[in-house]
């Protein structure tokens, strides 16, 4: 059995879920650690996953959570926008949803054309 291709919709989705991940193990992560500790931890799973990943798919799961990752270690170090950790994790929140939806819709467009 042969493997769905891998389009630019899909790869658009798997990125927006590993942020809307990421964003909730951020949320979570910084009422037990320090925001930077938990920032680092994501960028170390991020990279791991991405590493690790045999299917496209898993590959841009782990970017996106690498992406979080990096934003928020960059802010707990300082030199972002000053954004707290919890706004940041409703950002990536929101931002992975928008993504989730955007491939959706983007999927129904190559579909339909």
């Amino acid at each position: 059995m042969t493997a769905a291709p891998v389009t630019g919709d899909r790869r658009l989705r798997t990125a927006g879920i590993g942020v809307v991940i990421a964003g909730l193990l951020l949320a979570a992560g910084v009422l037990v650690l320090e925001f930077v500790i938990v920032s680092t931890l994501l960028v170390a799973a991020g990279i791991g996953v991405a590493v690790s990943g045999e299917r496209t798919d898993v590959v841009q799961l782990g970017v996106g959570v690498l992406a979080v990752g990096g934003i928020g270690l960059v802010e707990a170090l300082g030199y972002g926008l000053g954004l707290e950790p919890f706004a940041l994790a409703g950002i990536a929140v929101a931002f992975g949803l928008f993504d989730v939806l955007a491939s959706v819709g983007l999927g129904k467009l190559r579909d339909r054309y």
